[in-house]
């Protein structure tokens, strides 16, 4: 498979604004000592695979499997919320973890190649 690095996207698509809300709060906090330099601070991220429910149970365990990653914030101009980051990645199908409402279990979700 090829490997795909995250698409981004700087600036609101509604106003075109370029301050996202909780990244700008996340530089103040960096600036005070308060987070790492590196942490990302966004409104959400969620990163999980793309599965169909009724044919889960047919995939074999080990199985590599696509997935996906985004990164969310709010436009600090007109409030909408939009993906900053997007990111196509992969694992593989191991043991279901039984956590009510939980996840399917993919290990090594992580780029695509890289599991």
């Amino acid at each position: 498979m090829e490997l795909n690095k995250p698409k981004e996207f700087n600036k609101c698509p509604n106003c075109k604004h370029n301050e996202p809300f909780f990244k700008r709060l996340g530089e103040k906090l960096k600036a005070k000592g308060y987070a790492t330099p590196t942490y990302d601070f966004s409104l959400d991220m969620k990163m999980g695979p793309v599965i169909d429910e009724k044919t889960w149970p047919k995939v074999p365990y080990g199985a590599e499997v696509p997935g996906f990653m985004f990164v969310t914030d709010i436009c600090e101009n007109c409030g909408t919320v939009y993906a900053r980051a997007i990111m196509e990645a992969s694992g593989k199908k191991s043991l279901d973890i039984p956590i009510p409402g939980g996840p399917r279990r993919v290990t090594g979700l992580g780029p695509i190649g890289k599991g």
